[in-house]
């Protein structure tokens, strides 16, 4: 019986794929700065590259607080708006 030559079995690569750095925001925990939203508390669901703004970054959030008559409400709102609290 031979024993079964590894050299060609899948190995991790070297090199990590890349995530892109703006997808690493996912679920961090922020506070909108400005609009009519301003002061509330939210999770990042979504980052949206490619966005007419100075960023070009829009950010989709959750407020943390329950809300009974919006229960699934979203929030988009610019990147520059946001701050990640701590």
């Amino acid at each position: 019986m031979t024993t079964p030559d590894f050299q060609y079995a899948s190995q991790p690569s070297s090199s990590k794929a890349k995530i892109p750095k703006h997808r690493q925001f996912v679920g961090t925990s922020v506070l909108i700065m400005r609009g009519s939203d301003k002061g509330e508390h939210c999770t990042i669901q979504m980052v949206l590259d490619g966005q007419p703004t100075n960023s070009t970054l829009k950010v989709v959030v959750i407020p943390t607080r329950y809300d009974p008559i919006l229960p699934n409400r979203t929030i988009t709102i610019d990147y520059d708006d946001i701050v990640a609290e701590l």
